[in-house]
């Protein structure tokens, strides 16, 4: 069965990430940039373009063991499934960064037993071909944060007009609650 599941996918490493959707830039005689058009609303920025404290607080709510695990955190997996179990229903998930990064990159929204073993699959091969930072510059590049807007350069300048170097702690401890539930937070004040 797990045979069967993973014997379509390639390795990692001999796969390009896919590449962010960038946006089309609509520029004057003068070459001065008029407006961008997208159907998605990202701007890719490297690590060092976040601010720390929008690392760490992403980290802090969706995989506080992130630098700990090699992609799986079994404890995370075990405390998951022991609160589901109590509760009678899903209420923890137990995903690692890497798990979701992984099923953002090359996996369709389904849930079944088939995609999860290829997203464990995919999730071994990215811990071992890319650093803890690449896999969380990658993650905060590509998470969809509510209001359109994926990845965190999007979502600063969606929420605070400004961009992800410069948000403080409170904006970056809000951001990071969104990827949980990004459709159930209230727009932006205008």
């Amino acid at each position: 069965m797990i045979f069967n599941c993973i014997s379509g996918c390639a390795a990692v490493d001999q796969m390009q990430p896919p590449d962010i959707p960038m946006p089309s830039k609509i520029v004057d005689a003068n070459n001065r940039l008029i407006t961008t058009v997208s159907q998605v609303n990202t701007v890719p920025v490297e690590l060092d373009q976040i601010a720390l404290s929008m690392q760490l607080a992403i980290v802090a709510i969706e995989d506080e063991r992130f630098y700990q695990h090699r992609g799986i955190d079994f404890r995370g997996l075990a405390r998951a499934a022991y609160q589901n179990l109590r509760s009678g229903g899903i209420v923890q998930g137990g995903s690692t960064i890497t798990q979701q990064l992984a099923k953002n990159l090359y996996l369709g929204p389904e849930r079944t037993l088939g995609r999860k073993v290829k997203e464990l699959y995919y999730t071994i091969q990215l811990e071992r071909t890319y650093t803890k930072k690449e896999i969380l510059n990658m993650y905060l590049n590509r998470v969809y944060f509510g209001q359109g807007a994926y990845g965190v350069e999007a979502a600063a300048r969606t929420y605070f007009d400004k961009s992800a170097k410069e948000l403080t702690l409170g904006e970056s401890a809000l951001l990071a609650g969104l990827p949980r539930r990004p459709v159930i937070m209230p727009p932006p004040p205008t």
